[in-house]
C-alpha cells in the first residue's frame, strides 16, 4: 500500500465506533419509524450521548404493530354494540356546536378553526378540507399512534391512582438535555436539531414530554437495580480502556487466512482496510477505547481484548454472527473519577434510566398491539395505516 493509502485515522478517537457492523447484535437499538440517521449538521457534531437520546424522542413512535385497525363495515360488529361508524357519527353530532372538544393529555381544538382556512397564497384561499386528506396520507399514521398510545396511558394512570405533576413532565426535557451534551448551551443546540430532524413542534413535543413521564411511572416499580452493573457502568465510563484495531469476517476459514497474513507479517491496518467486512475498515479497524466491563461488547471480544499485552494480536474470535481478529495498540489508564463517589451515583442514574428506557419501550410496544382492533373511517389515513403495514387486509 503506498502513502497515498493509508487507512484514514477517525475524526474523533474518543467517540464510540458507531459503524460496527459486527457487533450491531450486542447493542442496543432504537425502534422508531422516524428516521433517526443523523444527517447535515447533526452528523458531524452528533456525540455517542445523543444516539442514546434519540430512544427518548422514539418511544411515541415505535415501529408499527403487525396488523391493526379495520375498514368500517357494519357486518364486523356484534349487533350488543352499535357500530363503530353510528358511534363515530353519533359523536360528531353531539360535537356540532359545542364550541371545543377536549381530550385529556392530548389537547384540544376550537370548532372555529376548522372554519378559518389555513393558509392564502396570492389571493388563493387553502382550505383545511384540502390539506387534511393530504397531511393524513403523509403523517397521519404516526399522528393517530401516538394520540392512541397517550390516550391509553391516560387511562391507566387514572386506573391506578398515578398523576403527573408539572415537575415530573419537565424533568423529561431535563433528562434529555443532561443526555445530549455535559455543557447546557450544546445540549440545547443538539436538542433543538433532533427536535428538527424528528418534526417535534410544540404540541407534538409537549405530548412526547407528558408521554415519557407517564411511562416512566408506570414502569418505575419494574426497575431492579444491580450492584454490579453500576460498577459496569462506572467502568466503561472511568476504568482503564484499550485503543485496538479488528479485523471483520463472515466465516472462520476467511478469518484463519487473514490471521495467517498477519502471523507472515502483513500490516494489521492494511489488511483491515482491504478484507474487514466492519465499516471501521475504513479506518483501518481501529475502534474507540473499550473498556474492560463495558457491557455494550460482547463478552467474547472484551475477554479476548483484554488477554493481549498491547500490540499482540489474538486468533480469530467468535461472535455471535461472524469472526474478528483483534490487534491491542495501547492501554488508557483509569481516570481519577473511577473511585470518586460523584461519579459512581451518576453510573448509578445511567444504570437506572437505562433500565427505564427498556420497561418504557417495551410497555409503549404492549400498548400499540393493544390498538390492533382500531377502525379507520377515513381513506386517507387508512391509506396511511396501511402504508405502515398496520391492518389486516
Amino acid at each position: 500500500m503506498n502513502q497515498q493509502q493509508q487507512p484514514k485515522q477517525p475524526d474523533h478517537p474518543n467517540q464510540r465506533d458507531q459503524s460496527m457492523t459486527s457487533m450491531t447484535s450486542s447493542r442496543s437499538t432504537t425502534p422508531s419509524t422516524v428516521p433517526l440517521a443523523p444527517h447535515g449538521w447533526l452528523a458531524q457534531h452528533l456525540p455517542q450521548r445523543a444516539l442514546t437520546a434519540l430512544a427518548f424522542l422514539a418511544l411515541g413512535c415505535l415501529p408499527a404493530c403487525e396488523g391493526s385497525g379495520n375498514r368500517s363495515n357494519s357486518g364486523a360488529v356484534s349487533s350488543s354494540q352499535p357500530s363503530p361508524r353510528a358511534a363515530a357519527e353519533s359523536h360528531a353530532s353531539a360535537k356540532t356546536g359545542a364550541g371545543t372538544s377536549t381530550n385529556a393529555g392530548v389537547g384540544s381544538a376550537a370548532s372555529a378553526d376548522d372554519r378559518r382556512p389555513a393558509a392564502i397564497w396570492n389571493d388563493v384561499v387553502v382550505e383545511w378540507s384540502e390539506l387534511r386528506p393530504r397531511l393524513a396520507e403523509r403523517s397521519g399514521s404516526i399522528v393517530l399512534e401516538e394520540y392512541l398510545l397517550d390516550r391509553r396511558l391516560e387511562q391507566v394512570l387514572r386506573e391506578r391512582g398515578l398523576t403527573l405533576s408539572a415537575e415530573q413532565v419537565a424533568n423529561e426535557e431535563r433528562i434529555l438535555l443532561e443526555t445530549l451534551d455535559a455543557s447546557s448551551a450544546r445540549s440545547a443546540d443538539l436538542l433543538r436539531e433532533l427536535r428538527h430532524v424528528q418534526g417535534l413542534g410544540a404540541a407534538r413535543w409537549s405530548d412526547l414530554l407528558r408521554r415519557n413521564a407517564a411511562l416512566r411511572a408506570l414502569v418505575a416499580s419494574e426497575v431492579r437495580m444491580s450492584e454490579d452493573a453500576v460498577t459496569a457502568a462506572l467502568d466503561a465510563a472511568h476504568g482503564p480502556k484499550r485503543t485496538c484495531r479488528i479485523i471483520a469476517a463472515n466465516d472462520v476459514r476467511s478469518a484463519e487466512a487473514i490471521a495467517a497474513q498477519v502471523a507472515a507479517g502483513s500490516a494489521f491496518a492494511d489488511l483491515a482496510v482491504e478484507r474487514s467486512t466492519d465499516r471501521s475498515a475504513e479506518r483501518g479497524g481501529l475502534l474507540a477505547p473499550v473498556s474492560r466491563l463495558d457491557p455494550s461488547y460482547p463478552t467474547s471480544f472484551r475477554n479476548a481484548l483484554w488477554a493481549l499485552a498491547p500490540g499482540e494480536v489474538s486468533a480469530p474470535v467468535l461472535l455471535e454472527h461472524n469472526w474478528v481478529i483483534i490487534k491491542v495498540e495501547r492501554e488508557v489508564p483509569a481516570d481519577a473519577a473511577i473511585n470518586d463517589a460523584a461519579a459512581r451515583e451518576r453510573a448509578r442514574i445511567a444504570v437506572r434510566r437505562a433500565q427505564e428506557r427498556l420497561l418504557m419501550e417495551n410497555y409503549a410496544r404492549s400498548v400499540l398491539r393493544d390498538a390492533t382492533n382500531a377502525t379507520i373511517f377515513d381513506d386517507a389515513l387508512l391509506e396511511s395505516w396501511r402504508g405502515r403495514g398496520q391492518v389486516r387486509r
